[in-house]
């Protein structure tokens, strides 16, 4: 068990109410956008039914997204080669 320098309270006392302030903000971050979204196609002239869907789909998006950025800049940053994906079907046309 981990003790603060300052105090004798154990640190996972603390760490527990904390992550939880952060995840419940970082959800209420999420449902805004997917609100801002939804709201922004419903005046495009989408039906809320449709709005609803592609703001949780362009927020499922974004996730795969930050991903590739992140995979990106960590593979630039330790000067790693990146691969090339070959699909199955891809073959030479033959003359």
């Amino acid at each position: 068990v981990l003790i603060d320098q300052h105090s004798s309270v154990p640190i996972e006392c603390a760490l527990p109410v904390r992550t939880q302030a952060r995840v419940l903000v970082y959800l209420l971050l999420v449902c805004v956008q997917a609100w801002r979204i939804r709201s922004g196609q419903m005046n495009a002239g989408r039906s809320t039914q449709h709005a609803k869907l592609l703001a949780i789909f362009i927020m499922i998006a974004k996730y795969a997204q930050a991903c590739g950025v992140l995979l990106y800049w960590y593979r630039k940053l330790t000067k790693k080669q990146a691969t090339l994906i070959e699909y199955k079907g891809a073959t030479q046309v033959q003359e």
